[in-house]
């Protein structure tokens, strides 16, 4: 989480201006809300929806603070959550590369024929498991360890600049294996490889993504590097990964997509002539 309690959230509003503290007695029978309602249907905040208030005088009830409309704008949802935009968290809530789907969506849409078709989505299986092998491989010989952990250690790291938060938590469960380097980064960068040397170019006909962590959003991408730079930042915004491992990762999918193209499944020539006389 990103505040360890209720204090440490009301510190953090009222340092980004998104806190109205009412010293004033108010009645809770209605009052307070009719002030809420009045305030979040203004333009008192710097992100509309009204600021948050703190009741801190409640008639009948001394010594007790009302905290309401905490999180009636976008700006102090993306506060809540250490995100600069809510689309952080529902790009980090997509947690698998698509490679297959995507490819297939390509072949579709450039009417590949079959035997192109087919080695093509042989290439993308080579690619990614290809990069599998890698990343495992480099895994467990750095064998870094995870933000979770890091963060939970700060004070044993033997870093002066880094504190403990001993509570903090990812979007979603930690996968269970090291760190460095980011293994959903490396797949989408062995399909971009791919992709791009076998048709020349980033740009690629429109395609689509769906996840069933998320159902009823869909991606779309007319670029396959904007694809692997998606699936990269989603890694860091979810909490698993740091910014260099993601691009580490994505650098070594790149180069091992493009490794395979230019040395697996070649054409064969066809020009009996090359051949050798029996014999020989």
């Amino acid at each position: 989480m990103a505040y360890e309690d209720l204090r440490g959230w009301i510190a953090a509003l009222e340092r980004a201006g998104e806190l109205k503290t009412i010293r004033t007695e108010v009645d809770p029978v209605l009052e307070i809300t009719e002030i809420a309602d009045r305030v979040s249907k203004g333009n008192s905040s710097k992100s509309g929806g009204g600021s948050a208030l703190l009741f801190q005088n409640v008639k009948g009830h001394p010594g007790s603070q009302v905290l309401i409309n905490q999180f009636g704008s976008a700006r102090r949802m993306n506060l809540a959550l250490e995100v600069d935009t809510l689309d952080q968290v529902i790009f980090a809530e997509f947690t698998h590369v698509p490679a297959e789907s995507l490819a297939r969506q390509l072949v579709a849409a450039k009417q590949m024929n079959v035997e192109d078709s087919a080695r093509f989505m042989a290439l993308v299986a080579v690619g990614l498991g290809d990069a599998l092998v890698a990343v495992f491989d480099a895994k467990y010989k750095y064998e870094f360890w995870r933000p979770i952990t890091a963060i939970r250690n700060g004070d044993i790291d033997g870093n002066p600049d880094t504190e403990i938060e001993a509570t903090w938590q990812p979007i979603d469960i930690t996968p269970m294996h090291p760190e460095y380097p980011c293994a959903h980064c490396i797949q989408s960068g062995a399909a971009a490889g791919v992709i791009e040397a076998v048709f020349g170019t980033m740009d690629i006909p429109e395609v689509s993504m769906v996840s069933s962590t998320l159902p009823g959003v869909s991606h779309r991408w007319t670029n396959i590097g904007m694809f692997a730079d998606e699936i990269a930042n989603a890694r860091i915004w979810a909490g698993f990964h740091y910014r260099f491992s993601a691009r580490v990762g994505a650098d070594m999918g790149r180069k091992i997509g493009r490794y395979v193209v230019e040395t697996v499944m070649q054409p064969v020539s066809t020009d009996t002539s090359l051949a050798s006389p029996p014999g020989k």
